[in-house]
Formats: structure tokens, sequence, C-alpha cells
């Protein structure tokens, strides 16, 4: 059997229920500030950028599953966010907190086997696909659009410096993020699995673009929501 790791990034200053499969590892999202020790995984240990969960999220535990994990397939979700493997369709969530997801009170064993979060179901998806993500969302508006209507959460300006970067770091993806970014289609957060060589190939590009938007933030005046912009950047990098 192919070996599956699915990186599930829990915050430190929340308790939530763990997925009970072995393929679905919980790790302490920027665990350098936490003193938990029993039941989870440390982004902290190994070649890691822990340090930076107030502003990159889940993506810390994204990076240290590129740099410490070995596995034939890898994946990032959340304590609060998974990918269904069911072969039903759900009604989503019209709730913009929500939007474009299957919304339910808590996780449970009973929710768990209703979506099919085990190792077995999801190579058995795996053997079809080479990547899988979150279903897109049809915004109504460009994902330009989106970004410069959300202030609380956005400073547009540091979108188009990624943008930057990025073309000029991977010229040949310029007609693909222009396309993307002027689309409605929405791809948003940072779920998704796939073969490890693309999981590996993905984080090299997505971080390169990060780390030179690092020089050019200037964050000391954002709200808590806006500091989170290399997160929200990566969501959009990702589609």
């Amino acid at each position: 059997m192919k070996d599956l790791k699915v990186f599930v990034s829990y915050r430190i200053d929340k308790d939530a229920e763990k997925i009970g499969d072995e393929s679905f590892l919980p790790v302490l999202c920027g665990s350098v500030f936490s003193d938990k020790k029993t039941g989870f995984y440390r982004d902290d240990n190994g070649e890691n950028i822990s340090e930076k969960r107030l502003s990159y999220c889940e993506l810390t535990v994204q990076y240290w599953g590129w740099k410490n994990i070995k596995a034939d397939y890898k994946g990032l979700m959340h304590y609060r966010r998974f990918l269904s493997f069911s072969d039903k369709v759900y009604p989503e969530s019209k709730e913009e907190r929500n939007n474009g997801c299957v919304s339910e009170k808590f996780y449970s064993k009973k929710i768990q086997e209703k979506y099919g979060l085990t190792q077995e179901n999801c190579l058995s998806w795996l053997s079809k696909y080479d990547v899988i993500a979150c279903h897109p969302i049809d915004a109504g508006k460009s994902n330009i659009q989106c970004m410069k209507d959300s202030p609380d959460y956005h400073n547009y300006r540091d979108m188009e410096k990624a943008l930057e970067i990025l073309k000029r770091l991977y010229p040949s993806m310029s007609t693909t993020a222009d396309e993307y970014m002027n689309g409605s289609q929405v791809r948003l957060y940072n779920c998704f699995v796939m073969r490890s060589d693309l999981y590996d190939e993905f984080c090299k590009w997505e971080f390169s673009i990060l780390s030179e938007l690092d020089q050019y933030l200037s964050m000391d005046k954002y709200s808590i929501k806006k500091y989170r912009t290399p997160g929200t950047v990566a969501e959009r990098l990702f589609g």
C-alpha cells in the first residue's frame, strides 16, 4: 500500500478533535510558541518556519511536511476544514465564513466515516488523480475584485507585488496567473492532497515567491486579520 501523509494544522490556543487515522498527522501550527507535547507532531522540529505562525498560518505546517516528511502522497488540511472523499455530494453552506464548504456543527467519528476520511479511501481516489483539491467557488466577481472588496483582510498592493515576483521568477506562468486572478473561480482554504513529487515541487515554487514577498511587506500596523497576508496570498497562488 502507498504511504499517505496528510498534515492537519491545529492551533496552539484551541482544543479540537483529531482524525482517528494514522495517515492524518495532527501538527501544532506555530508549536515553537507552545509547550504542548502530547498527541501532536510539532512544526518546530527539523527544518521549519514555525515562528511565522501569525503571518503564514497553516503554511508553517505545510512547510514542515515538505522539509521533514517522506511519503508517496502528501496533503494539507485544518483542524476545522477537511476535504471530503465521499462519493456523495452534500449541500454547500452559503454563509460567507463557510462559503463553498459543507458545514457540520462538530467533528466526530461519524463525520469521519461520512466523508471518507481514512487512508484506504483517500488512496483509492489518489490512484486515479495526481492532485485532489477543494471544489472552486464561483465568487461572481474576479479574484482581484474579491481581494479589493475585503480591505480588512487584504491590502491588494501586497498581492500585486506577489504577482510581480511570480512573473519575474516564473515568466511562463504569467498568463495563467492573470487568467486566474481575473476569473471568478476561487479556490480557498489551502486544502489539498497530491503526489509527493508534486507537493514538493509546489512548495518550492510557492515558498520561493513568499520568501521574496516577505522582504517587501510592511505589516507593522496591520490588524491581526490582515497580518495573515502571506497565508491569504498563498490561497491565490494555489489557485
